[in-house]
């Protein structure tokens, strides 16, 4: 005769397991063996929770596609590969939600969302914690050479009609922001393949993007037929973008690990993979 214990430790997606444990009971040491028995089931428990628990999901909102940052609604790009890479060293796995860029300020008090991506510290938002600077946009205004404009500072911006990315306006300096208000021929967008194709059909003179954005669009989105010659105007000084969290112990965490991954030959391996160019350290980039 003898003695069957069964027990369920664990349970992940839609697998579980079982340790079916078998005692003689015609054993002198029973007792002893439950006990160690019973130990080593506490052990395996303690670790297949922990395992599970490391492997959390994070639901993280993320803008619309803005190559080479961010491609394929979310799935990929430079800036879902850095944050994708630093939450492993965390044990979790992030899932990417595209938000209009316009929401992202206002999207961590829906309790769906664990964090946020390219926040800048100059807004405000209360009860997010904002994390330590992960990547670096370079905003510049692009013109089409033909136009033969005259810009080498923000206020020389206001001759010229104007399209931006959504809320340009509150994340490129009060200067900039002040001049977009008397503006009468400035527009913000979501789509930034659109502000490219505004500027090459001549409806608007002026963009403002990240340089690595318009380089990516000019290059592979837009037909080699309505490609032009453009002047880079670099008027703005590099932004750099955190992580918005909801809590407070992940987003030190996030800071912890993201100081390690950007010593790696991985962050460089990116940095080339992607052709980045100012990207947390890099040369300045020239007018051509």
């Amino acid at each position: 005769m003898f003695l069957q214990i069964s027990a369920t430790l664990y349970q992940v997606g839609t697998k579980t397991g079982y340790a079916i444990l078998i005692i003689r009971s015609n054993s002198d040491g029973l007792m002893e063996k439950l006990k160690f028995l019973f130990c080593v089931i506490l052990c395996i428990f303690v670790s297949l929770t922990n395992a599970q628990a490391d492997r959390r999901t994070l639901s993280i909102a993320v803008g619309w596609d803005k190559p080479p940052y961010v491609m394929s609604d979310a799935q990929s790009g430079y800036e879902i590969e850095v944050i994708s890479d630093v939450l492993t060293i965390l044990g979790y796995e992030a899932k990417f939600i595209p938000i209009p860029y316009g929401r992202s300020y206002d999207i961590l008090f829906n309790s769906r969302f664990d964090a946020v991506t390219t926040l800048s510290h100059k807004v405000k938002i209360e009860g997010v914690y904002l994390s330590s600077v992960y990547i670096e946009y370079q905003n510049v205004a692009i013109s089409r050479r033909a136009l033969n404009a005259n810009i080498d500072k923000i206020s020389d911006l206001a001759k010229y009609s104007l399209v931006a990315f959504q809320n340009a306006h509150r994340v490129l300096g009060f200067e900039f922001g002040e001049m977009t208000l008397s503006h009468k021929q400035y527009l913000e967008v979501p789509d930034q393949a659109r502000q490219v194709r505004l500027l090459l059909t001549g409806k608007m003179q002026v963009i403002v993007m990240d340089i690595n954005i318009f380089r990516y669009l000019h290059n592979q989105i837009i037909p080699q037929a309505e490609q032009q010659a453009v002047t880079i105007h670099p008027v703005f000084p590099i932004n750099g973008y955190r992580m918005g969290f909801s809590n407070e112990a992940l987003n030190d965490e996030f800071n912890e690990a993201f100081a390690i991954y950007r010593k790696t030959k991985q962050f460089l391996r990116l940095q080339q993979k992607y052709n980045l160019h100012n990207q947390l350290g890099a040369a300045q980039i020239s007018k051509d």
